[in-house]
């Protein structure tokens, strides 16, 4: 199921209109331009969309929503926006290219969660196998397989959550 999942949201990935402005994917790029400069983004650091500061990038963002001009995804921890600094510094010539990577990373991040939700599922209910499948099949909603194409920071917190959960429980 969670290889299913991963092929069918990396096709998503790369279908879809880059940037996605319904899944956040603007302020998530925003906040790993601003840490690839160097600086940690507020809610009211800009969007990757001023031609002067990002000249080979903005582009793609000009003339969408001037209400979302910020990065309001700046309280979300930086751990995963970091780590996708190297995919900007090496990728940032080609937008579309970098936002597509950065969506298969988030994919993969999904799979690994739903590969977790059968580890957690397992862990608590240990001599019903069945329990664990049903578990994996029921989180993998659409909505979910969907949610997982996109640049956002939820697959791979969604890891870090369930692997925190896992430590606990044993």
């Amino acid at each position: 199921v969670a290889l299913l999942m991963a092929l069918v949201g990396a096709q998503i990935a790369l279908i879809f209109k880059v940037p996605s402005w319904a899944n956040d994917e603007p302020a998530h790029i925003g906040y790993v331009a601003a840490l690839a400069q160097g600086q940690l983004p507020t809610i009211n650091t800009d969007i990757v969309d001023d031609p002067a500061r990002f000249p080979r990038t903005a582009a793609e963002l000009q003339g969408w929503d001037e209400a979302h001009g910020d990065i309001w995804t700046a309280n979300h921890p930086p751990a995963f926006h970091v780590a996708m600094v190297p995919v900007w510094w090496l990728l940032s010539d080609h937008q579309s290219g970098m936002v597509i990577t950065m969506r298969l990373i988030n994919t993969l991040g999904f799979a690994v969660w739903l590969v977790l939700v059968g580890v957690l599922a397992r862990e608590l209910v240990p001599h019903r196998p069945a329990v664990a499948a049903l578990a994996v099949v029921v989180a993998a909603t659409p909505s979910l397989v969907l949610r997982s194409a996109f640049f956002i920071n939820d697959g791979w917190a969604g890891v870090a959550a369930l692997v925190m959960l896992l430590m606990t429980i044993r």
